[in-house]
């Protein structure tokens, strides 16, 4: 690349006007006053909203040019940014939008760094050496970096059918490329919970790694999936994490299970006449599933209870119980066998007692009669009468 000079910059400063030629790296013929000095070009990394410092040649230049080439490929010629001589700096009308412009040292310092500020930055330092100009150069490439936005989980509440496909989007506004994302995913919530479930979840650990990528793809989804999603968005610059996101995965009913007291499922039940019953319906469901309870293809009552607080003959029959998933519109039935046994007859109750009581009586009444005639013939029985009456 040759060195020319095809951009007059005029600057007034202290109420005298300079005339100074600034190189653009274009083509042409330098001015035989300068001695050729060294060229370089390096990569400057800066960040939006932050300071950046460019720095041209070695110190002690006593007049320093900087221009915006802008990117590569960019049509415009180059545009003055500043100067500076003899410790003061004077700004180029525009520089503004590349950031807050300063100069120092002849080092340019852009502060609150803007992304128009991305491209070439061109330098020449001009120091006297044995009474001639020595011109040093540089193209500076500065690379504008943007710090990731917070991203957010898209959509931000899903629901799908257990074994149909789930997907999450990690939605960022900007940042530089390249961006890597990572998935979390947490304990379902309180609120969320099927009928079954008793607070642990099947599908992992708190906070376990669910995925990387920019989507989340759930095929197919399990139950075990249900629960809080969070991404995370990471580029050169800053690292941000989503809001979380509640993936909620409906399925069931299951088969029901139909319980007495209490007690172990139960498909045949025998009560006798006059106890009372109750029987309990359970069926994992998420979300919550509706019960309904049917005897001999009747209906009876709805909800997951059904009490029979004192049994009769005519409560002998099938039970079934039914539950639905008011999501999904799916079903699923449990039934159970009564069997009511009829008390026995009263007499039975009475009998027994009765002749009981009887017999002691009797006994009684012999012991009585014979501690009488003992009384009457102590003579005869003197034996006796001392073993009964202790004299």
């Amino acid at each position: 690349m040759e060195r020319g000079w095809a951009l007059p910059l005029l600057l007034c400063w202290r109420g005298r006007w300079i005339l100074w030629l600034l190189p653009a790296l274009a083509g042409g013929d330098a001015p035989t006053v300068s001695v050729p000095g060294a060229y370089e070009e390096r990569t400057v990394t800066g960040v939006r909203g932050r300071a950046v410092e460019l720095g041209c040649g070695p110190p002690g230049a006593a007049v320093v040019f900087w221009s915006f080439a802008g990117p590569p490929g960019a049509p415009e010629p180059p545009r003055a940014v500043a100067v500076a001589a003899g410790g003061r700096a004077a700004l180029a009308p525009g520089a503004g939008a590349l950031g807050r412009p300063s100069v120092r040292n002849g080092t340019l310092r852009l502060g609150r760094l803007r992304p128009a500020a991305q491209g070439r930055f061109l330098c020449q330092a001009l120091r006297p050496e044995r009474g001639r100009l020595r011109a040093a150069y540089a193209a500076v490439r500065l690379r504008v970096l943007v710090p990731v936005s917070k991203p957010a989980v898209r959509p931000a509440a899903a629901a799908v059918a257990e074994g149909a496909a789930a997907a999450l989007r990690c939605a960022v506004r900007e940042g530089s490329a390249p961006l890597r994302f990572s998935w979390r995913r947490h304990h379902p919530a309180e609120g969320h919970r099927g009928d079954d479930d008793d607070g642990d979840d099947d599908g992992g650990d708190d906070g376990a790694t669910a995925g990387r990528g920019a989507a989340l793809r759930l095929a197919p989804a399990a139950r075990s999936h249900a629960g809080w999603y969070a991404c995370t968005a990471r580029n050169e610059v800053s690292s941000r994490s989503s809001a979380p996101a509640f993936l909620d995965v409906a399925y069931g009913p299951d088969a029901p299970v139909i319980t007495a007291g209490g007690g172990e499922a139960q498909r045949a039940l025998a009560a006798a006449e006059g106890a009372a019953l109750v029987l309990r319906c359970r069926a994992a469901s998420r979300p919550r599933c509706r019960y309904a309870w049917l005897r001999d293809g009747g209906r009876l009552q709805r909800g997951a209870t059904l009490r029979l607080p004192r049994l009769a003959a005519a409560h002998a029959g099938t039970y079934a119980c039914l539950a639905r998933n008011p999501r999904l519109r799916t079903r699923a039935r449990a039934a159970l066998r009564l069997t009511v046994r009829p008390r026995p007859p009263v007499a039975s109750y009475v009998a027994a007692p009765v002749a009981a009581v009887a017999g002691m009586a009797l006994a009684a009444a012999a012991a009585l009669l014979a501690a009488r005639h003992v009384a009457h013939n102590r003579d005869q029985h003197p034996r006796l009468h001392a073993l009964l009456f202790r004299t």
